[in-house]
């Protein structure tokens, strides 16, 4: 593989990693709206093990087959499906580790009564279980949208230079564009609504004002 395969490659690489980007700023944010023992050492261990260590080996395994269709100067026929899944598999990594990555953050202080690695979480600041569970599936579902579409712009990058080199192209394609765009934004409408919806029925008085003013800042940098 010449050093543009291995470029574009590595261009692959810093697309699968705004995810930790992103949770970087997410936990500045909550760490400077909830007075927490421990957010910042816990996020910072889960954060880079799990969403830039173990999505980064995702990542090599994912590209794997097209790396090695590059090498070969194959054109794109044997890493065709690879290719075209590329945005969704990668999708589906980045979620399921968000997943995990929120649910090691969030559900051991309610499954070991307030206790983590990082101290003791008080009453005062303890998450109900509809807080948790709807935190998890709206972080993982906006972790798979930001993925699947940064990966799309990086796969229409890399399928124009892969056609000026050796005239292949894509020949197939799953779904419309025009719907996964639709599906996005429909989440991205909806995914606050829940966030605040939740707060509202687990907290009242200064806790919900809280939980609001965090969670609006959160989704502030989703849009």
């Amino acid at each position: 593989m010449n050093e543009d395969w291995r470029l574009l490659e590595r261009h692959y690489y810093v697309a699968m990693a705004v995810p930790f980007a992103i949770d970087v700023v997410i936990t500045l944010i909550v760490a400077l709206n909830a007075d927490i023992p421990g957010l910042p050492e816990r996020n910072a261990l889960t954060g880079t093990v799990l969403m830039l260590g173990l999505l980064h080996l995702a990542a090599r395994r994912l590209f794997a087959p097209i790396a090695a269709t590059l090498a070969a100067g194959a054109g794109i026929g044997p890493a065709e499906r690879a290719l075209t899944q590329l945005p969704l598999r990668s999708a589906v990594s980045a979620g399921l580790l968000y997943a995990g990555t929120m649910a090691t953050r969030i559900l051991p202080p309610l499954l070991f009564d307030g206790a983590t690695l990082f101290g003791r979480v008080g009453p005062e600041a303890m998450p109900t279980w509809l807080d948790a569970g709807m935190t998890v599936l709206v972080s993982a579902g906006f972790m798979f949208v930001v993925v699947y579409f940064v990966v799309s712009d990086y796969l229409e990058r890399l399928c124009a230079r892969v056609f000026a080199a050796t005239g292949a192209n894509l020949s197939l394609f799953y779904g419309r564009f025009g719907t996964k765009l639709g599906s996005a934004l429909v989440f991205a409408a909806l995914a606050p609504v829940l966030l605040v919806a939740k707060d509202v029925v687990s907290y009242d008085g200064e806790r919900l004002e809280q939980a609001l003013m965090l969670d609006i800042s959160v989704s502030l940098v989703g849009i």
